[in-house]
């Protein structure tokens, strides 16, 4: 529970990783990852977790050489708003790898195991050494922004 409580700094990444390398030939499939990628933009602008996107970028490729560079550590509003950001999109998260275990594709299925046995254990472990101040947001950002060029290798390396 823990992990999915800490999952979501790279999530608009996957989500574009998603919609980018998936799509199903059933619509329904398409409409419902449609309306997941409507509803982590929204969160994105979310005021309550501008603190955290200030520092980093919604998209994990997003991410900039000035966001790398940065020295900073978490501070107690930051990590607020970086708490926030998660829980409320642990849900969403859920639903969007409920969405590709029941999928009728093969590749769907194989996409859901590589975010649960790759992703999820390093995303929150890299969550946890943000939060902890173990890392300055521009490790934190570079080790993010990487972790999401794996992750997309990964699932392009899927055989469809």
């Amino acid at each position: 529970m823990r992990q999915l409580l800490n999952i979501i700094s790279i999530f608009a990444y996957s989500v574009c990783v998603f919609s980018g390398l998936m799509s199903f030939s059933v619509s329904a499939q398409s409409l419902q990852m449609s309306d997941f990628v409507a509803m982590l933009e929204a969160e994105c602008h979310n005021p309550e977790f501008q603190l955290y996107y200030a520092k980093t970028s919604c998209q994990a490729y997003s991410i900039t050489a000035k966001q790398m560079a940065d020295q900073a550590f978490i501070s107690q509003a930051e990590l607020v708003s970086f708490q926030k950001q998660q829980i409320a999109n642990q849900n969403l998260y859920i639903q969007i790898v409920d969405f590709y275990k029941n999928s009728p594709l093969e590749k769907s299925k194989k996409i859901a195991r590589v975010y649960e046995q790759f992703f999820l254990p390093k995303l929150d472990q890299l969550n946890n050494d943000l939060a902890q101040a173990q890392l300055s947001w521009g490790q934190y950002n570079a080790k993010r922004k990487a972790l999401g060029a794996a992750l997309s290798q990964k699932i392009k390396a899927i055989p469809a």
